[in-house]
């Protein structure tokens, strides 16, 4: 008895699907083969996977006050911009390469997912790279990060109970370590600005007083102004006294000679003040002296007025500098542990029934719509 192919259309016969028949195939290929398959895997190889949650956030050392400056829902996120931007970069984080070389260098990876543990499509290969590491662990290492309170919620799955307590130990650790870095390079990079800044004025500050002591070192000088002040006083006292010794010589040389003792001892004692008063306006930056002193004041003076303009600003950078260290030590972010991880008393993975089901469902309404695709055809084409 000749037999009809459902898929050939010769000489322009109508279609011939036999449907009873074709639908019996395609039910065991599509339905029964498919959902017999994944029972025997998840019933029989699969291994069961101990599942553990933590829960921890990025808390500022002093909570910031927030500012509604934003609109819609910016208003409504309850922590700071600093602590939303690190919790959303350790989520990121744990799905790099870089948490994967962090976690290799802490545990030997194929202990915890290598063929001896897994089963036979669920492990890690021996020979994994980086990239196939990273693959594998995004199905078992999976962060969360909620918008609405900054918190980062980790589930990690593992063929043990103590694998599974151990990994969340270790990713806890290697998160903190992230937070603690990114807090210290931020604190580092917050103080190290103002130290350059102590260490640049100081440095100027130090130059000019050195400037400061080789002048005086080279004029034999220790402060002109006040010798200049002093002896500008000594002059007017001599001055002073050789008018009242000029006055009481003229007061006397009405009554008295020229030659009488005290005549004689008072022009003594004017030629004496005359004199020293002359010695003093020549050696002293005062009268025709005053020229060849006048750039050494002006040296001395310009020294002493640069080192009071840096010696305030070395005050003020200093008075910065220990309010960067302060709100730096303010701004510092730490991880805090809401749900601590906690050893798992059964396997809560895989859900193999469960999966069983759903694959019996899908394959069923995949076979369905092939059915139907296959009716249609064949309608179609009669």
């Amino acid at each position: 008895m000749a037999t009809t192919d459902p898929l050939s259309l010769p000489h322009n016969r109508p279609l011939g699907i036999a449907l009873p028949r074709g639908k019996a195939l395609l039910f065991l290929l599509i339905c029964v083969l498919p959902t017999i398959l994944t029972a025997i895997y998840y019933g029989l190889v699969a291994r069961p996977e101990y599942v553990t949650t933590v829960t921890f956030g990025v808390r500022p050392a002093e909570p910031a006050q927030t500012k509604n400056e934003g609109a819609g829902i910016a208003q409504a996120v309850p922590f700071s911009s600093e602590v939303g931007i690190t919790s959303y970069g350790v989520v990121q984080y744990l799905d790099s390469e870089a948490f994967v070389r962090d976690l290799g260098g802490r545990v030997n990876l194929n202990d915890l997912f290598g063929p001896t543990r897994g089963d036979l499509l669920d492990h890690l290969p021996l020979d994994a790279d980086t990239n196939q590491k990273q693959r594998f662990l995004r199905g078992k290492v999976k962060p969360y990060f909620d918008i609405t309170t900054g918190l980062v919620t980790v589930e990690l799955k593992a063929f043990s109970a103590q694998d599974s307590y151990d990994l969340s130990r270790h990713v806890l650790a290697i998160s903190e370590g992230l937070i603690n870095a990114i807090s210290e390079r931020v604190r580092h990079d917050a103080v190290e600005s103002s130290n350059r800044d102590v260490g640049r004025v100081l440095q100027q500050l130090n130059e000019k007083r050195f400037e400061l002591a080789r002048a005086r070192k080279q004029y034999g000088l220790v402060d002109p102004s006040a010798l200049a002040l002093n002896n500008l006083q000594l002059a007017n006292k001599l001055k002073e006294d050789l008018i009242t010794l000029q006055a009481q010589r003229d007061a006397m040389g009405t009554d008295l000679s020229a030659d009488s003792p005290i005549m004689k001892n008072l022009n003594g004692k004017i030629g004496v003040v005359a004199a020293e008063l002359r010695q003093l306006n020549n050696t002293s930056g005062l009268g025709a002296s005053a020229q060849s002193y006048a750039p050494q004041l002006e040296q001395f003076e310009n020294l002493k007025s640069d080192i009071s303009v840096l010696e305030k600003q070395y005050a003020n950078a200093s008075d910065a500098q220990q309010r960067q260290i302060t709100n730096a030590e303010r701004q510092s972010l730490y991880l805090i542990k809401f749900v601590d991880a906690v050893k798992p008393d059964s396997a809560t993975w895989p859900h193999g029934w469960r999966i069983v089901f759903f694959a019996l469902v899908a394959s069923f309404l995949a076979w369905a719509i092939v059915v139907l695709a296959v009716q249609a055809t064949r309608d179609h084409l009669t």
